[in-house]
């Protein structure tokens, strides 16, 4: 059960690597007339080479001059939109400029309705310093969202301040490839969970364990050796199928992609001082760690329970828990929960990777904490705690 439940999660890796490949990257227009859409990489070959002039280190200087070709395209075909332009048009003269088009709105964006402005709508003239605007627009936020906690926004603009400036971007790779990350992880989770829930629950239910106690070390040291093996084989697959999902997803988009500031692909106020390329290995460790925790309390929880299908169920059931407590309940008291459950790293609703480009803290007191340094803290605990739990519930297991 376990080789085939290791198979089935390198494939699914394999699959989710491969998976951009089928995605539309752009449009060309034939002679004829006919349009074509580019997959695979060829499209990602296009979109590559339409972004090359705006491809490398984004100054101040290069954004506002993306901004000044976009308005002049705009007064070019006299439309008052892009939305009035020719598909054409906007896919080879105005969607290579995004990327740092993107960059000016969301310094200018008004943080109390939360909508950004359009290219028309900024006064070029007077824009300056980019970053100055955004370092200011940092500061800013924080104070409308985090009132009455002002050591929140002294950790944020000291984390904004470590942020390597100005921004590096270059073209390839996209949000999805980090979204598939997150969800090999939590694949790889559930079938980690489905290998260690009847590691103890198994040989009570036969019966099996009455006679392993009765060997000279069938207690304590079976049940350490046990342990140890569950998180040894999950590490591995966890390791093991996240270097591949890297390998194969960064080599088709292009390992340059990697060296982009996580700024370029995400809000340009996120916190990290972090590559794409970096943020994939920070996610890849939180995700081992999350579920070598995970492993750890399913184990504790065999090691109490006589029946392995309700061991299964207790365990699938906390993978989807973080999700839950996100979605139904609201507040700090959900942001608490999906981050004090060993799951939490690789949660669909709320994981390290949405916590890092995230601006959540949590508050005790007058003490505040930022959300992924909470998850990683939890869950090393979890993974010490439970693991060691474990053994020492097995050692003493007594049936009823």
């Amino acid at each position: 059960m376990t080789k085939i439940l290791m198979l089935l999660a390198l494939a699914a890796t394999v699959f989710f690597a491969v998976l951009p490949l089928s995605f539309p990257y752009g449009t060309v227009w034939e002679e004829d007339g006919s349009t074509r859409i580019l997959r695979g990489l060829e499209g990602i070959h296009y979109i590559k080479e339409r972004q090359k002039d705006v491809a490398g280190t984004v100054t101040s200087e290069k954004v506002k001059q993306a901004a000044y070709d976009y308005q002049s395209v705009l007064d070019e075909y006299e439309a008052g939109t892009t939305y009035e332009l020719l598909d054409e048009l906007y896919e080879k003269r105005i969607r290579p400029l995004t990327p740092l088009t993107n960059l000016l709105r969301e310094a200018y964006t008004d943080l109390e309705t939360g909508i950004a402005p359009s290219i028309w709508e900024i006064d070029l003239e007077s824009v300056g310093d980019v970053y100055k605007v955004l370092d200011d627009r940092l500061s800013t936020m924080m104070e409308l969202q985090q009132e009455g906690h002002p050591e929140v926004q002294e950790q944020a603009e000291a984390l904004y301040g470590q942020v390597e400036k100005p921004f590096v971007f270059y073209p390839g790779g996209d949000g999805n490839l980090m979204d598939y990350e997150i969800l090999v992880a939590f694949l790889i989770l559930i079938f980690c969970v489905a290998m260690a829930a009847p590691v103890f629950s198994s040989d009570y239910q036969t019966g099996a364990d009455d006679i392993l106690r009765c060997t000279k070390h069938g207690r304590l040291r079976l049940g350490f050796v046990k342990v140890l093996s569950a998180l040894a084989i999950s590490a591995g697959a966890t390791i093991l199928c996240l270097v591949v999902y890297l390998l194969i997803s960064n080599g088709l988009v292009g390992w340059e992609w990697t060296k982009s500031s996580m700024q370029m692909f995400y809000s340009a106020l996120s916190l990290p001082n972090l590559t794409i390329g970096e943020l994939q290995w920070c996610i890849a460790a939180s995700g081992l760690l999350t579920i070598l925790a995970t492993v750890g309390t399913v184990l504790f929880v065999s090691s109490k329970c006589s029946n392995a299908m309700v061991t299964t169920v207790v365990g699938v059931f906390l993978c989807i828990l973080p999700a839950i407590a996100n979605i139904f309940i609201p507040g700090d008291a959900g942001l608490w929960l999906g981050t004090i459950l060993p799951t939490g790293g690789v949660s669909l609703q709320g994981s390290m990777l949405y916590a890092l480009s995230d601006f959540q803290f949590l508050h005790l007191g007058n003490y505040s904490v930022w959300t992924p340094y909470a998850i990683l803290a939890f869950a090393a605990l979890e993974f010490v705690g439970f693991s060691a739990a474990a053994v020492f519930s097995y050692a003493r297991y007594r049936r009823a």
